[in-house]
């Protein structure tokens, strides 16, 4: 059994698997051959293709809707676990992109052993969009990094002495109005 083939287009003696099922000529060949009739005849393919389609477009609408019912469930259950796969890739991103942000430590006393022991302190309470946590990482990064850049890294003392001063000043001066 022969492992070759002439082809009838390049006149070219060439591996079998070059060339379609049936065909006498090498797939390079029809490829060209398919390629100069579309620039030559760029019309009329235009036309047939525009008829083709809406020739199969209602058939091919009713097609994919049957499917759909009848493997609905499936579907549902498909859409869901991705859903659920590309929310988790999401919430880890971000929050490893929080815990990169607080590699400096607490900008009071240094401290930087537990990062879960560090929060973000807005600075401005009332520029405050949302709190930096776990909660909110189904925000955009950009969203996520202006709110960051309103934000003072502390650790959890200094954070809890600011927000006590901070009660206490608000306090100082609801009574002195």
């Amino acid at each position: 059994m022969t492992d070759t083939k002439f082809c009838t287009k390049c006149e070219e003696i060439k591996k079998i698997t070059d060339f379609y099922a049936g065909h006498t000529r090498c797939k390079l060949c029809v490829c060209l051959d398919k390629r100069n009739y579309r620039k030559s005849n760029l019309d009329k393919v235009r036309q047939q293709e525009k008829q083709s389609r809406g020739k199969y477009k209602k058939t091919k609408k009713e097609c994919n809707r049957r499917w759909y019912l009848k493997n609905r469930e499936k579907t549902l259950q498909r859409s869901k676990n991705r859903y659920i796969q590309n929310s988790r890739k999401i919430y880890t991103t971000r929050r490893n992109m929080l815990d990169d942000l607080k590699i400096n430590g607490c900008s009071i006393c240094g401290y930087n052993k537990c990062n879960r022991a560090l929060s973000f302190h807005h600075v401005i309470p009332k520029e405050k969009n949302f709190h930096l946590i776990s909660r909110n990482m189904s925000l955009s990064n950009e969203k996520i990094i202006d709110e960051f850049h309103k934000c003072i890294l502390l650790c959890a003392n200094c954070h809890r002495e600011i927000e006590e001063l901070t009660q206490k000043m608000c306090e100082y001066e609801k009574q002195n109005r």
